[in-house]
């Protein structure tokens, strides 16, 4: 019987990340053609309110230690991820598919702030926050879109 229940569960586990695996390299996770790459980069506050977005005539406090994701597509992969620092900034870098790029500019990225954050008490409900992705400004002859955020949205 236990052994039912294992293959059970080795189907179950290969059904969840064969998927997820093709999603990754269908966004660009892994590139190995360099000329046909773009390097995202984007950054940014996570500010301990309960939006994440400055408060009019508030603190303004950064909120420490929360996990940041650039995600693209549909089915929101993340391309990057990190860690804000100690003042709440975080800084998102990837080497990605020309074709994720394309994605950025048609409005299908954002960054994503994973809920609750440790550090803050007004975040401290499940959820997300999420704020749509557009291009600040390209270097480097277009290779580099270097990306800016507006303020965040909550998910539940």
């Amino acid at each position: 019987m236990a052994y039912l229940n294992l293959n059970t569960l080795l189907l179950l586990a290969l059904a969840v990340l064969l998927p997820t695996a093709s999603l990754a390299q269908s966004v660009g996770v892994g590139v190995d053609d360099v000329d046909d790459a773009v390097e995202l980069q984007v950054e940014g506050d996570v500010i301990c309110s309960a939006t994440g977005n400055p408060v009019e005539g508030g603190p303004n406090a950064g909120s420490a230690d929360a996990g940041v994701s650039l995600i693209c597509g549909k089915m929101g992969a993340a391309v990057a991820v990190g860690v804000t620092d100690e003042k709440g900034h975080y800084h998102l870098s990837a080497q990605v598919k020309a074709e994720v790029g394309e994605l950025v500019k048609g409005n299908e990225c954002g960054v994503r702030v994973k809920l609750p954050v440790p550090s803050c008490t007004a975040l401290n409900h499940q959820g997300a926050l999420y704020a749509p992705a557009r291009i600040l400004h390209t270097a480097a002859s277009d290779k580099v879109l270097c990306l800016a955020v507006n303020l965040f949205t909550l998910i539940l």
